[in-house]
């Protein structure tokens, strides 16, 4: 996790960090499940973050994940994680 105003900054931050994890993992000769790897975007701003990679991949971004059974959104709205919680999709038409 990186925060920052600028995102070329915040993007930096975690690509270092990415790095030092992937070391770490092939140290230990531990394998990640790429398909399981999300980027998420906490912002209200419509401006562009650069993408980030671990092994080489890039990570997807996504505006919602699952994490430890929280629906969590790129606007931080709790909105989608109440909708599914009700039963919905937690998607707007």
């Amino acid at each position: 996790m990186s925060r920052h105003y600028d995102p070329q900054v915040a993007a930096t931050g975690v690509q270092e960090h990415l790095n030092l994890i992937q070391t770490w993992l092939q140290d230990w000769r531990i394998k990640v499940n790429d398909t399981k790897n999300t980027q998420l975007i906490y912002t209200l701003r419509r401006s562009d973050c650069p993408h980030v990679y671990l092994n080489n991949i890039e990570i997807p971004r996504e505006n919602v994940t699952k994490y430890l059974g929280l629906h969590l959104d790129s606007k931080m709205t709790w909105e989608v994680h109440v909708a599914k919680k009700k039963g919905g999709d937690g998607y707007k038409n």
